[in-house]
């Protein structure tokens, strides 16, 4: 994936949620999670919860259902060994039905968590103490995320916050691993501007702290009856690159990029030919100053319908490229079979792409699944 921007200055807080406004462009820290702690419980064991009316995500999210109940893993591309020593080889296979989003999260879709997050000062201090006491960093500094500003003040020093440009409704939003973590938790509970909201559900965060020599406790696999989630790196491969019918009907298959091709995307802003020409058939990210809507090449689609799996920004998974901690992503162009190295304590400039369970037949509402991929942009 390719992304155009300019890296800009960022902070650190722990256990204060305290907004206060940040320079332009500055964006949320991603927090050091240098040793998270995976969860003792493999996902592939994960079962989804049973069909059940979820909690209503208030029609935010257009999803994309993915099913092919276990599909062969990847077994690799003749000719293209893996990259930086990860692979994706024996990655991609799950064995249940699942939804996910088919667009990044947007600054649209985090401006009501951040209202409710930010916006009550009863949970702005509940969750300080909470995390403070663990020398927990949540967000870069509790500044108001770029992109959104402190609109008005109320009583008892509620706050409401708008985004600082309309235009930015459908820009993709970049978040830190907790961030993402407390998003789904937030979308599990139904969206209220409690502590309840936040600290369970889809991520256990008493399990978040640093201990003395700086090794971070996180369980990072989702919970039991976990409904919104960041997908693993499995469920992420398989939404962009699985097609059931890769080779012909009933003959599946993967494509090394997540627009159904095996050629390399063009890429460049929308409307904008490339240095050759030619139009694109994948976007930048964009940037602070160049801010691009999601799904705005409406015909580059993965088999299952994600925009911006090919383009785009990173995006949080759970698991691991390497068997440890969360640690790679799909790099190098967007190819399947480019993994590498990426930090989770030092990636900047990603988003989440976020995933549910299926809802009951009967159920209007949406319930998720999520885990994190970290895909590296060439400038």
């Amino acid at each position: 994936m390719k992304m155009a921007s300019t890296t800009l200055a960022s902070g650190e807080l722990s256990g204060d949620l305290s907004p206060v406004h940040s320079p332009v462009g500055v964006r949320i820290a991603v927090a050091a999670l240098s040793a998270l702690a995976l969860a003792s419980t493999a996902l592939a064991q994960w079962t989804p919860p049973p069909l059940a009316d979820p909690p209503a995500d208030g029609g935010m999210f257009q999803w994309a259902t993915v099913g092919a109940l276990n599909n062969p893993a990847y077994n690799g591309t003749p000719g293209n060994p893996p990259a930086f020593g990860a692979t994706p080889v024996g990655r991609g296979s799950v064995n249940y039905a699942y939804r996910i989003s088919r667009t990044e999260l947007t600054h649209g879709q985090y401006l009501p968590f951040i209202n409710s997050l930010l916006g009550n000062p009863a949970t702005v201090a509940a969750l300080g103490a909470r995390f403070g006491s663990r020398n927990v960093t949540i967000d870069g500094s509790g500044q108001i995320p770029d992109g959104f500003e402190l609109a008005s003040e109320g009583p008892n020093d509620s706050r409401t916050f708008v985004l600082r440009d309309p235009g930015w409704t459908n820009v993709s939003v970049q978040l830190t691993w907790r961030m993402a973590a407390l998003y789904c938790n937030w979308m599990h509970n139904g969206r209220g501007n409690t502590v309840d909201a936040f600290i369970t559900g889809a991520y256990n965060t008493d399990t978040w702290s640093r201990l003395p020599n700086g090794t971070m406790t996180d369980e990072a696999s989702r919970l039991p009856g976990a409904r919104f989630f960041m997908p693993t790196i499995s469920e992420r491969m398989k939404a962009a690159h699985y097609d059931p019918n890769r080779f012909g009907p009933g003959q599946g298959g993967y494509w090394l990029y997540g627009n159904r091709t095996d050629a390399e995307p063009i890429y460049s802003f929308p409307g904008v030919p490339d240095s050759q020409g030619r139009m694109p058939t994948a976007t930048y990210a964009g940037g602070f100053f160049n801010p691009v809507p999601v799904g705005v090449l409406a015909d580059q689609q993965s088999p299952w319908g994600l925009w911006d799996a090919a383009g785009g920004w990173s995006e949080w998974c759970e698991g691991s490229a390497f068997g440890g901690p969360v640690s790679g992503g799909l790099l190098d162009g967007d190819r399947l079979d480019g993994f590498g190295s990426g930090s989770l304590w030092n990636l900047e400039n990603a988003t989440l792409r976020i995933a549910s369970v299926i809802p009951a037949p009967s159920s209007a509402g949406a319930v998720g699944v999520a885990m994190l991929v970290l895909s590296r942009r060439r400038r």
